[in-house]
């Protein structure tokens, strides 16, 4: 009980949870090849940042400190919400023997707090109930 009060204090700004079968995926530039993209899938989202996972076959050097540009968000319904290339940095990796994805947390650098409200805008029409 007490592990479960310490991981809800460290979050500092509430979150939007998906499951895999939802569909939505976050379309990641690499920021040292501007032509290379892929799609991952979006665990969690934030107005900080994203929980994201991706295949382990499908990996793109994802290391701490990684840095990214989020340019789309698709939503299983095919709607999707175009960014200005917003800055990620990797936070956090967890890949296990026993899983088939490598999960990974980024944080928004310089987040513009336009892109910010189009995301959670996108995300309250998309996903009803799931505001942040």
């Amino acid at each position: 009980m007490a592990a479960e009060r310490n991981e809800k204090e460290r979050r500092r700004l509430p979150r939007a949870v998906f499951a895999p079968q939802e569909g939505l995926k976050a379309i990641l530039t690499l920021s040292d090849n501007l032509l290379e993209q892929r799609a991952v899938q979006i665990m969690n989202i934030s107005r900080s940042g994203l929980g994201l996972a991706i295949k382990k076959n499908e990996t793109i050097g994802i290391e701490k400190g990684r840095l990214f540009f989020l340019s789309e968000i698709h939503s299983g319904k095919r709607n999707s919400i175009i960014l200005p290339s917003m800055e990620l940095k990797v936070v956090w990796i967890i890949e296990h023997d026993y899983l088939h994805n490598i999960g990974f947390g980024c944080v928004f650098l310089n987040p513009n707090e336009r892109n910010i409200h189009n995301i959670i805008d996108f995300i309250n029409d998309n996903f009803p109930g799931r505001l942040i």
